[in-house]
């Protein structure tokens, strides 16, 4: 079966994603969603009890990552722009998932961070940031509130301490703090992100409508000509570069000590500049010592993410380490690299005993050059030592990316094979 991202999903409709037992929020995926209102209730929604229990679960997971956290550092946090409920005016609902709504901004009378002095507080583009809040159905019942509150807490604290250009950025945090969520009101506790133009998943359809069109209209031929092969190289290229950014983003978080736990191209996104990035982090982790049972391996939740992108180890809820972000990426570079939905149409029974418990994984290319296939084959391999780390994923990209500026012909693909299957 032709492996689309064009077509529906049939995994996703068979594997659910992980119920978040570790406490996750979906953070700022904003696929236009223009049937919903954008309306925000001025009335409690939540019962003081609830709200309550909300702020208690909100202040123990703040107090958690202070006093255990290695990269929580108090004058980062202190630096981002506290902003008065009052001061923002809400646009369209631009997504929702998880725990969280994501909103467009009509207008935010705050200075941000890249705003030089408080006297052009009014003048920032709002259309470059979205608002993030817990839904009104998250707030409905006590213990997705509690869930949702520690989740946008522990979020907000994750991005006020990182600082990389391929990682979202937090550009304010509600006034009130986490007595916000006491008030019972949605967006009582709230954040300001940088908004995510696209997503990855989105600019997979794109690259595939490309090559169909391509296709479609004569480019394919038995022997491609000269002017095919650089748009072939051209498009590959593109879709390297998407993937060093993520690696990119990837090898800073692992520098700091940080497991991700669910890249997938629907948290892969793109600013209004092009610029990659990774975004959600509902299910990241900071690694501790005292989690950590033999060998650099960690007890930690099993089977969190999305299981096409899973580890093996998260899946069947063993020990696990940075490499889980490693097999996770491999996979999605082969969706990149063929522009192709992995183990598609498997059900979650036949992916859970060939790939889980097995050892099928997507077919290679073989117009990929050597080393690109091996970074492969070695990223998602069952033997946990056998992954590289993500800086040499890092390295062999820079690489790859290198030789096809140049022209090597090799790792631009064969001349009777395509780079798509």
């Amino acid at each position: 079966t032709y492996q689309s991202y064009l077509m529906t999903d049939s995994i996703d409709s068979q594997i659910t994603h992980a119920s978040r037992q570790s406490g996750t929020a979906k953070a700022c995926s904003i696929e236009r969603n223009d049937e919903h209102d954008c309306t925000i209730s001025e009335e409690p929604i939540a019962e003081q009890q609830a709200s309550d229990l909300a702020v208690k679960a909100a202040t123990k997971i703040l107090e958690r990552m202070q006093s255990r956290s290695n990269i929580f550092k108090k004058h980062r946090e202190a630096k981002v722009p506290r902003i008065y409920r009052k001061d923002t005016i809400l646009g369209d609902l631009l997504g929702s998932g998880g725990f969280c709504n994501v909103y467009g901004v009509k207008q935010l009378n705050i200075k941000l961070n890249d705003v030089p002095d408080a006297t052009n507080r009014n003048c920032i583009d709002s259309k470059r940031y979205v608002i993030k809040c817990l839904s009104p159905s998250t707030m409905s019942t006590s213990h997705s509130f509690e869930t949702g509150a520690a989740d946008l807490v522990a979020e907000a604290m994750f991005l006020s301490s990182l600082e990389h250009p391929n990682i979202i950025k937090i550009q304010g945090v509600s006034s009130q703090g986490l007595s916000g969520f006491a008030s019972g009101l949605e967006r009582g506790f709230f954040i300001v992100l940088e908004r995510i133009e696209t997503t990855m998943k989105e600019r997979m359809k794109m690259w595939e409508l490309r090559h169909q069109h391509r296709r479609g209209s004569g480019f394919r031929q038995i022997l491609p000509s000269k002017s095919e092969k650089l748009r072939q190289r051209k498009d590959f290229l593109e879709r390297l570069n998407c993937a060093v950014e993520i690696c990119a983003g990837l090898k800073y978080l692992h520098s700091c000590g940080i497991l991700f736990r669910d890249i997938k191209p629907g948290n892969i996104g793109f600013d209004y500049n092009g610029n990659v990035k990774i975004f959600d982090f509902g299910f990241a982790r900071e690694l501790d010592h005292q989690d950590l049972v033999q060998d650099d391996l960690y007890n930690l939740t099993g089977f969190v993410g999305t299981p096409r992108y899973m580890a093996p180890e998260v899946a069947s809820y063993e020990p696990y380490n940075l490499s889980a972000d490693v097999y996770s990426f491999s996979v999605l570079l082969w969706s990149i690299c063929s522009i192709q939905v992995p183990f598609y149409g498997l059900s979650k029974e036949k992916h859970h005993d060939f790939v889980v418990k097995g050892s099928r994984r997507p077919s290679l290319d073989t117009s990929w050059s050597s080393s690109l296939r091996s970074l492969m084959t070695l990223g998602w391999s069952k033997e946990l030592e056998k992954r590289p780390q993500m800086s040499y994923c890092y390295f062999i990209l820079q690489n790859e990316i290198s030789l096809l500026q140049d022209g090597d012909e090799v790792h631009s693909g064969k001349a009777r094979r395509r780079f798509s299957i």
